[in-house]
């Protein structure tokens, strides 16, 4: 089956009254992902960054403490080794990865391409 195709005048589409009520619109579109982006992730982060630097049995009842919270949690052993054995998977592993592909990109090249020869001095 044959479809009709109608030319679109560019003039119209690209119009004042079509482009201003979208433009407009726009704002109404983000508001609900700007909510929730609020209320899923930065109220708790914040707060979760506030209590850190507090002494607290429950989130409404806080004693501000400081930097205490912090100090006491590296002077531990134990946590110091937790730390870095965290920060140890969290960052060679993806660094790794980074220059592994890089190097099978460029060996591939390679393959696709032959390999080059070496420049000749020229004496």
């Amino acid at each position: 089956m044959k479809r009709l195709h109608r030319k679109r005048d560019a003039a119209a589409l690209s119009s004042r009254l079509i482009r201003r009520p979208i433009q407009r619109m726009v704002w109404l579109f983000l508001l609900p992902t700007f909510a929730a982006f609020c209320i899923g992730f930065l109220y708790p982060f914040l707060k979760g960054a506030f209590l850190s630097f507090c002494k607290f049995k429950l989130t409404s009842q806080w004693t501000w403490v400081g930097f205490s919270n912090y100090v006491k949690a590296f002077s531990d052993s134990t946590f110091v080794h937790a730390f870095w054995y965290t920060a140890l998977f969290a960052f060679v592993p993806p660094v790794s990865y980074a220059f592994s592909s890089v190097r099978h990109a460029g060996l591939s090249a390679r393959w696709r391409t032959g390999w080059p020869s070496l420049p000749r001095k020229q004496s």
